[in-house]
């Protein structure tokens, strides 16, 4: 299995602390049958100021010590981007991750106050650009009904979605589509 959206790497943003607890983390993930893990990272302006460069230091750091530990995970950049208008401008710029850092998938999240057309032009801009986005866990959205209705929108202009594993199985409750 491969997770997509996994937050792994440890001191950058609300995930593990530590290398140790990243560890820990990656051992659960073998127990569970993953072979891949995607470390994606929040980038949030102001809040998680998170470079590629960065990004591409802490999975190599943290491959290293999958291997001297010998947990057999696949640990690969990547990074999870809050959705604002200048996003594609950074794209172009090479200042984003993409999944795996190959150029093709970005993982954005729609958070709930960028509703409507803005975010639509955005997502269209972001495929101009040449990459697919790849929504984070729209199910999870507080605007319920609202959000599934724009969803539709995005999916048929070419995104994608991104479904965390714990809203099927009840961990968020009835609040997860």
């Amino acid at each position: 299995m491969i997770d997509l959206h996994a937050h792994i790497l440890p001191g950058l943003d609300d995930g593990p602390a530590t290398r140790e607890e990243s560890l820990a983390m990656a051992q659960q993930y073998v127990r569970a049958g993953y072979l891949v893990v995607v470390a994606t990272p929040h980038v949030m302006a102001g809040v998680y100021d998170i470079s590629r460069a960065q990004i591409r230091q802490r999975v190599a750091e943290l491959q290293a010590a999958l291997r001297a530990s010998g947990v057999p995970l696949l640990v690969v950049p990547g990074a999870e981007y809050e959705l604002t208008s200048d996003l594609p401008a950074a794209l172009r710029a090479g200042r984003v991750m993409t999944l795996n850092d190959a150029g093709r998938h970005l993982l954005v999240e729609v958070v709930d106050y960028h509703p409507g057309e803005p975010v639509r032009r955005t997502l269209r801009e972001l495929r101009a650009a040449g990459v697919i986005p790849v929504i984070a866990h729209p199910e999870r959205s507080r605007r319920g009904a609202a959000a599934l209705q724009e969803l539709d929108a995005w999916l048929a202009d070419g995104a994608l979605v991104q479904v965390t594993a714990g809203s099927l199985t009840g961990l968020f409750g009835l609040a997860a589509w």
